[in-house]
C-alpha cells in the first residue's frame, strides 16, 4: 500500500484543500504542467513483508486507504488464513506518515465492541473501508460483531432476544473507539431504530460521523 509522501505537502493541500485549483492542475496536465509544481513521492505504509502489530504474521490484504492533510492513514487490512495459520488477523490500522512513526491499531477482531454492551460481543469483521476526517484524527469505520444487547423480560427474568450486530464506530480526538450509531430497537433504553449501517465518513467540524443506512421496509413512511 503506498500513499503520496509527506515530503510532498503541497500536493496534499492541493487536491485537499484548494479543489478549484486541483481541477485547474487537471486542465493544464494537456499543455504545460507549473514550473511551481512539487515532484510526487512515494512512501510504502506497509507491504507483505510487515509484521501486523502485536503479531509475527504480516499483512496479505488490504482496503482502500484513508488519508487526511498531515498524512495520517487509516486502513483496513488482514493476514492470511490457512488450516495451520487459523482465522486470518483482521484489524483497521493507523500510520502517520509525516513522521513515518509505527502502525497503530485502531480496532480489531475479537475486541470488546464499545458500550452499548451488557452481552460482552466482540468484533468479528470490518465490512467497509475506514475514513478519517481531512483535518484531525477523527476516523470512523462499519464494525460487524455478535449481538451486543439482550432485552430481558421484566415480568420473567428471561431473554426475550438479542440484537445489535453492526454499528458505526468512531475515534474522537484520535482516542479510543466509541459507538457512533448501533442498530439497535427502538426502547426505552435506545432513541433510535434498525438500521444497516454501511460505509461511514468523519467530520471533526461538528464532531460528527455521517453514513448511508438502510431501514426495514415495516418503519419506511
Amino acid at each position: 500500500m503506498i500513499v503520496g509522501s509527506a515530503n510532498s505537502r503541497d500536493v496534499w493541500h492541493r487536491s485537499a484543500r484548494r479543489p478549484v485549483a486541483g481541477a485547474l492542475a487537471i486542465g493544464l496536465a494537456a499543455g504545460a504542467l507549473p514550473a511551481a509544481a512539487s515532484p510526487l513521492t512515494w512512501e510504502t505504509v506497509v507491504n507483505n513483508g510487515f509484521a501486523i502489530p502485536e503479531s509475527t504474521r504480516v499483512f496479505n490484504s488490504y482496503s482502500p486507504p484513508s488519508v487526511n492533510d498531515d498524512a495520517f492513514v487509516v486502513f483496513r487490512a488482514r493476514t492470511r488464513g490457512g488450516q495451520q495459520a487459523g482465522e486470518p488477523i483482521t484489524f483497521v490500522f493507523s500510520r502517520d506518515m509525516a513522521t513515518l512513526g509505527p502502525v497503530g491499531v485502531i480496532v480489531e477482531r475479537n475486541q470488546l465492541v464499545p458500550q452499548p454492551n451488557n452481552t460482552g460481543a466482540t468484533f468479528n469483521e470490518f465490512p467497509a473501508f475506514a475514513r478519517i476526517d481531512r483535518s484531525s484524527l477523527l476516523a470512523a469505520t462499519r464494525g460487524q460483531s455478535q449481538p451486543v444487547w439482550q432485552v430481558i423480560d421484566p415480568t420473567t427474568g428471561e431473554t426475550v432476544t438479542r440484537v445489535g450486530i453492526a454499528g458505526i464506530y468512531a475515534t474522537p480526538g484520535g482516542g479510543a473507539a466509541v459507538t457512533g450509531m448501533s442498530n439497535l430497537p427502538v426502547t426505552p433504553a435506545f432513541r433510535s431504530s434498525w438500521f444497516l449501517p454501511r460505509r461511514p465518513a468523519a467530520r471533526r467540524a461538528c464532531g460528527l460521523t455521517s453514513f448511508r443506512g438502510r431501514l426495514p421496509r415495516s418503519m419506511v413512511a
